[in-house]
């Protein structure tokens, strides 16, 4: 049997006690007291300032719903877009100005933001068995098709009538 030589002189893999700290140490490391209360006061600065664009002095906010949102993307393939909350809002300033204002649960970004023009059509289907339903319309600006996804036949039915009666 061959006598087995050190790889201390050889770079690459060695079997050795390393001297370097290990990064599960790193990783595993707790924050102090400290670390941890400044970036509690960032994450509440940043959810702050979130809900202070939310809030909007000009719009009073007619329903929030939670939806699951989709896409028309070819002649029958509806593309999914997330989950967020949609919000009516109509302009104080000038009544007859609705919007709807779609923002994701993960990201928080505006992912529609569509005026409610006059005589805008919405179609809903409801789905008994599954208590789910949906609400349809094409957007007269681009001529885009969208549809949203609600939970509950009485939030459907709620959210249909109401986009209803601000397109008229």
């Amino acid at each position: 049997m061959q006598p087995i030589l050190p790889l201390s002189n050889v770079g690459g893999f060695s079997f050795a006690p390393s001297t370097t700290v290990a990064i599960s140490s790193i990783a595993n490391k707790k924050p102090s007291n400290e670390e941890a209360g400044e970036k509690e006061e960032e994450f509440q600065k940043d959810e702050a300032e979130v809900a202070q664009r939310e809030i909007n002095e000009d719009e009073d906010t007619l329903l929030e719903v939670r939806v699951k949102h989709y896409k028309l993307v070819s002649t029958s393939e509806w593309k999914d877009f997330g989950v967020g909350v949609l919000r009516l809002m109509r302009s104080k300033a000038n009544p007859q100005k609705c919007r709807m204002v779609l923002r994701s649960d993960v990201t928080g970004e505006v992912k529609l933001n569509i005026a409610i023009g006059k005589g805008m059509p919405f179609s809903n289907e409801p789905q008994e068995k599954t208590n789910t339903g949906f609400v349809r319309f094409v957007n007269p600006a681009d001529g885009e098709r969208y549809m949203f996804k609600v939970k509950g036949i009485d939030t459907l039915e709620k959210l249909h009538a109401l986009l209803t009666d601000l397109a008229k």
